[in-house]
Parts: structure tokens; sequence; C-alpha cells
């Protein structure tokens, strides 16, 4: 089992240009680092992440801890759930309906707008279309899940 996973490592480490993977390196430290904020601040839950996306608590683990062997699709697909939980919470906190956060309201929302920014500048178009996806009433859930 565990000689599977070194071959697989080295198979990914072999498969990418030395460019595609200081990117891919970035992108698992910036988004690691984003998730790692929001289930702080309890944005994005660890469960719901799990049960809502069908991610592996492994997988979010591996976020957080800046596993350099996380796939270039699994960082695709935490757009759509960063952008999923960022909406959610600021829907949440506008229409009053996040009761922990309705006395520092104003505050709230600037976190918020904070990490929205954080997050397209991570993720750039890519942010853009999930916002666009958002905007149509499409549930981010659903979408991706039914890629899979």
């Amino acid at each position: 089992m565990k000689l599977a996973m070194v071959e697989e490592t080295k198979e990914i480490e072999n498969s990418e240009s030395p460019a595609v993977r200081l990117m891919r390196l970035s992108y698992i430290e910036r988004v690691g680092t984003l998730l790692g904020i929001m289930i702080g601040e309890d944005i994005s839950p660890r469960k719901s992440i799990v049960n809502e996306f069908h991610v592996s608590y492994d997988t979010i683990r591996h976020f957080l801890n800046f596993d350099t062997k996380i796939k270039i699709e699994t960082i695709l697909k935490f757009c759509y759930i960063i952008g999923h939980y960022l909406h959610e919470e600021y829907e949440a906190v506008e229409n009053y309906k996040s009761k922990k956060h309705i006395k520092d309201r104003a505050k709230r929302l600037g976190r918020i707008n904070q990490l929205q920014r954080e997050y397209k500048e991570i993720y750039g178009a890519g942010a853009e279309a999930v916002e666009d996806l958002i905007k149509k009433k499409v549930d981010l859930r659903q979408f991706v899940n039914k890629a899979e």
C-alpha cells in the first residue's frame, strides 16, 4: 500500500514540469491558508464540506497541512467550495440570519469582503465563473457533485 503511494507520488512529480509544480504548490499554500481561516472562523465547517461536497476529511487536512501531493483537480474543486461558503456566510450576515454575528454585523461583513477579495486574488477567472453560477442561482453542491 505504502509503496503504491510512493510510486503514485513519483508519477505525479514526473508528469508535471517544474513550472506547473511551482504553480500547484503556490495554490496549495494559498488555498490551504484561506481554508484554514474559513474553518477557524466557522464560515465553512469541515462537516459541511464533507457532507455537501463529498470531500474527505483527509483532503481538508491535506490542504491545512499544505500537502504537496494535492492534485490540480482538487485545487480547482475548492474554488467552488470556498466560493459557496463565502457567499452563504455573506448572505446570512447581510440578511440577519446569522445570529452569532448580528451584534458586530458591519465588522463581520467587512471580514467576509476581505476574504472574498483574497479568494478572487487566488482564483481569478475561476472565482468570476463561480460568482456567475451563484448569480444564476445554480446550486454549487449539485453542480460540483454532478461532475463526479
